[in-house]
């Protein structure tokens, strides 16, 4: 369990860098167009990342940690974020360069990809396919 827990702190890690650089990218979408409803999209998912990371990082450290809940609002953000890039499409198809758009995508995917990694190793350890004997971490 050891293991698989580490493996999710290193993917919610990469989740954090990666909104990070989505939330660079947008502002600087943002320096070239008027109005842009993504600010307020992009800090409601922000929000619910960082619920879902010091949760989860949390329930670890205190031995609680509730794989199903978990689930629940990893999916709730990933299908926000799916929107978020909706509306992202629309706004650079219209008015920005298709760089932005691929940078944005990319970040995009890599999040949703770290949110898949951790959704399947909370299926293991919930289906009880992964070893439960504790490893000792040097």
């Amino acid at each position: 369990m050891i293991n698989q827990y580490i493996e999710i702190i290193k993917q919610l890690r990469l989740i954090k860098i990666e909104q990070l650089l989505l939330q660079k990218l947008i502002y600087k979408l943002a320096n070239q167009m008027r109005h842009f409803p993504e600010f307020r999209m992009l800090k409601k998912f922000n929000k619910k990342t960082i619920k879902i990371i010091q949760s989860c990082t949390q329930q670890i450290k205190e031995n609680t940690f509730k794989g199903p809940e978990m689930l629940t609002e990893i999916e709730k953000v990933q299908s926000f974020l799916l929107t978020l890039s909706y509306i992202i499409t629309g706004n650079i198809k219209r008015k920005l360069l298709i760089q932005f758009q691929l940078l944005t995508f990319g970040a995009i995917s890599r999040i949703q990809a770290c949110f898949e990694q951790v959704k399947n190793i909370i299926n293991e350890m919930e289906q009880g396919k992964t070893s439960t004997n504790p490893q000792i971490i040097s």
